[in-house]
Parts: structure tokens; C-alpha cells; sequence
């Protein structure tokens, strides 16, 4: 007895009996999608913002230092880290809200929650400003030092998102940059000297 193929889904992603078609996540494949507003964060890039602890394991082993390290300085050090995983993570929710347009037209970032219509624009823009203002509020208040070093990281960022990324080797510059911030906010938020 010959078997019947299933019938393939229609274009508005129901298949012929009426069962939705699993959605895509942002990798292009049908794994079950996380909360969008989490997905829109990018926690996926938040390890970027680890080497804000480089400062702190190397000078933890430093001998000369007039004060060593302990692991309560390890603290405010993975406080700094999770304040740039919000700054990093309100860039990428601006990008994808400019950039939703031209990412609708992708195989794969059309999936991402605001190019597919999942988190509206206004909701978007209210989580980068409420990202922003936490990132930027939590380093003033762990350190004045570290908030100049985290609003200098936003706005090389901002630039980027708006024009730099356009620019042949500018583009690289900027990202180099993004991770030397990173590990100078480490070094300033543990009153580390920072070596040549």
C-alpha cells in the first residue's frame, strides 16, 4: 500500500491540517525558541564581556602589589561584567531595531524577535533605554571611574551601530576597541594599574 507524503506547510506557517509549523530561532534552524525579549538581549554574546575579569586574575597573582587581591575584589569584578552584559545587550536590541528592515529580508536574522514582529518597536526601544540606564547607573555607582569607561564603550557602540559597521577595517577597529574597553573597565573597577 503506497503511503501518503505529508502535505507541506502553507505559507503562513500552518501545514494543511491546521498544526503550526514550528518557528526558527536565529540560528535558521526549528529548535524551540526561547522568550523573545530574551532572545533580543543576545545572551548567546554575553561571554564577550568576560574579559572584564582578565584584570582580576592577573593581578590576583601579582606578589608585588602594595594590596594582593582577594576573592571578595572577584565581586565588584563580576558586577562590572554583568553591567557591560546589559550595555552590550541594549546595543544589540538598537541595532536589530534599525537594522529590522533589511533584516527581514534574511534567511535567518528575519527570525530575530524584532525583524519577525515579536516585540514591538516602542517595547524595543523602552528595553534598550531601561538597559542603558541600568548598565550606566550601576557602574556610576560602583565605581564614577568605570561609568566613564562604560558610557566610552556605548558610545563607540552607537557609532558603530549607526555608521562605523559600514566602514571597511573602521568596522574591525571598533570591535578590537569594544574588547579593549572591556578589559581597561576591569582593571579601573579594581583600582588595578593598567601595564603598557
Amino acid at each position: 500500500i503506497e503511503q501518503k507524503s505529508a502535505p507541506p506547510p502553507r505559507r503562513d506557517g500552518r501545514s494543511a491540517r491546521g498544526a503550526v509549523a514550528a518557528p526558527m530561532n536565529d540560528a535558521g534552524n526549528s529548535r524551540p525558541m526561547r522568550h523573545p525579549n530574551l532572545m533580543a538581549l543576545r545572551p548567546s554574546q554575553w561571554s564577550k564581556n568576560g574579559i572584564v575579569l582578565a584584570a582580576f586574575f592577573f593581578a590576583f597573582w601579582d606578589t608585588e602589589r602594595a594590596r594582593p587581591l582577594t576573592l571578595a575584589d572577584l565581586v565588584p569584578a563580576v558586577a562590572a561584567a554583568l553591567l557591560f552584559c546589559l550595555a552590550s545587550s541594549a546595543i544589540y536590541v538598537m541595532n536589530d531595531i534599525l537594522d529590522a528592515e533589511f533584516d527581514r529580508l534574511h534567511p535567518v536574522k528575519r527570525n530575530r524577535p524584532i525583524a519577525a514582529g515579536q516585540i514591538p518597536v516602542p517595547t524595543a526601544w523602552a528595553m534598550a533605554a531601561g538597559l542603558l540606564a541600568g548598565a550606566v547607573g550601576g557602574a556610576w555607582l560602583l565605581a564614577p571611574r568605570f561609568a566613564l569607561v562604560v558610557g566610552a564603550y556605548v558610545l563607540v557602540q552607537v557609532a558603530y551601530t549607526l555608521a562605523l559597521k559600514r566602514v571597511a577595517l573602521v568596522d574591525v577597529l571598533v570591535i578590537a576597541g569594544g574588547f579593549v574597553l572591556r578589559a581597561i573597565a576591569g582593571a579601573v573597577v579594581l583600582d588595578v594599574e593598567i601595564s603598557p
